[in-house]
């Protein structure tokens, strides 16, 4: 397959302050993370999800963006910590001819790197400018948006909608992203939420017109699928 670089339209009202936002919120979620790994271990748990039943709901939701199992496909799992989504895909027969992982935890992704050694794990940031890497079939992120902490809103919605589009330019077919929806019965001031109707008018105007938005699973978030135009991958 060949490899597409789109060009993404940034906007004052998203992309303003990115770079100083999102070093705050780098070093804001390191040490959160890095703190429930020394309390948890590897565990869901220290990646804030609480019922395991609810992490497979995600994923299996998630990866309802792959139509065929059987088709080999390439996986670029931002936000990848302990590489929990490695293991579904092997558990499900998903036929995956290269996954990479990418986290900005260190010590996170080294015990990625020990549970899964037969497989790429990068401890960078997906918004880093410099970063270099190939396209995949599709970019995904689970849970990578839930949590706001003491983060300045301003810069949180930056961060997201940064990193969405950093994440369709290293795709070739889609990507695959979840977030905390406005429409839920309270509202936690550490988490994040983003109004389902602002994202999917944002992503079919600023990113593809091939989008689509899943509110139609038993927890207050939804994912998001994005895909390339057809008319790119037909080139």
């Amino acid at each position: 397959m060949n490899f597409y670089l789109l060009i993404i339209k940034s906007t004052g009202v998203y992309m303003k302050n990115n770079d100083l936002g999102n070093l705050d919120i780098n070093t804001v979620l390191i040490k959160h993370y890095e703190k429930c790994y020394q309390e948890f271990g590897v565990n869901p748990k220290a990646s804030e999800w609480s019922d395991p039943n609810h992490l497979q709901l995600r994923y299996l939701t998630m990866m309802k963006i792959i139509k065929d199992a059987n088709i080999p496909v390439s996986i670029l799992d931002v936000g990848c910590g302990f590489g929990f989504l490695l293991d579904f895909l092997i558990e499900k027969g998903f036929n995956i001819k290269n996954y990479v992982g990418i986290d900005v935890a260190p010590s996170v992704l080294d015990a990625a790197k020990k549970r899964h050694p037969g497989f790429n794990f990068i401890n960078s940031d997906i918004n880093d400018p410099d970063l270099e890497l190939p396209c995949f079939d599709y970019v995904l992120t689970n849970g990578m948006f839930n949590l706001k902490l003491n983060i300045n809103s301003d810069y949180m919605s930056n961060f997201f909608y940064k990193t969405i589009n950093n994440m369709f330019r290293f795709c070739n077919v889609g990507i695959a992203f979840n977030v905390m929806s406005t429409h839920v019965n309270f509202k936690n001031d550490n988490l994040f939420y983003q109004d389902p109707v602002s994202v999917l008018s944002y992503c079919l105007k600023e990113m593809s017109r091939f989008t689509c938005l899943h509110h139609d699973y038993p927890l207050y978030e939804y994912f998001t699928f994005v895909y390339k135009p057809l008319d790119m991958l037909q080139k």
